[in-house]
């Protein structure tokens, strides 16, 4: 039991379920459980009860207060590894959801190689490419660039 103010005593359990429900906001029972342990029956009263008790409320608040708002949220390493997991349980069922999962587990762990140079956007069929300033800046580099290849091909021909 833990103090709180001058007359109200809080039971440490309701504290501890108040830094998990910051963790995990989407499944109460999970997060009493954790502190409930075999007691199913206590875990699930406690998360029915304790989503809005006004000292759970509280001390989220404070919490919220002291390791800020960012200090709950998963790691890019649990969203992942749930990523993964999602799709490895929809892999028989739904293949095309479990394919997506598998993507953004793929996009989390950069998997995917950055996109880099120029990038082409097509929009209600027109296709937008970058602009790449003059028409005479671009033909000079345009034959910069040819000059280069055939001097590459014709040394390597004459190599060989």
């Amino acid at each position: 039991m833990k103090l709180l103010s001058p007359f109200v005593i809080v039971d440490e359990r309701k504290l501890q379920f108040a830094e998990g429900l910051l963790k995990n906001p989407y499944d109460a029972f999970k997060v009493a459980l954790e502190i409930f342990g075999l007691d199913t029956n206590g875990a699930f009263r406690a998360s029915m009860e304790w989503v809005s008790d006004p000292v759970v409320i509280e001390h989220q608040r404070l919490l919220k207060e002291e390791k800020g708002e960012f200090a709950f949220l998963p790691t890019k390493a649990d969203l992942a590894r749930e990523a993964l997991e999602t799709h490895k349980i929809l892999k028989k069922t739904d293949p095309a959801a479990a394919a997506k999962y598998f993507d953004m587990h793929l996009k989390i762990m950069d998997y995917y190689p950055k996109e880099t140079g120029n990038i082409v956007n097509i929009q209600n069929n027109v296709m937008l490419v970058p602009d790449h300033g003059s028409d005479e800046n671009w033909e000079k580099r345009a034959l910069e660039q040819q000059n280069q290849l055939r001097e590459k091909v014709v040394a390597s021909v004459r190599s060989t």
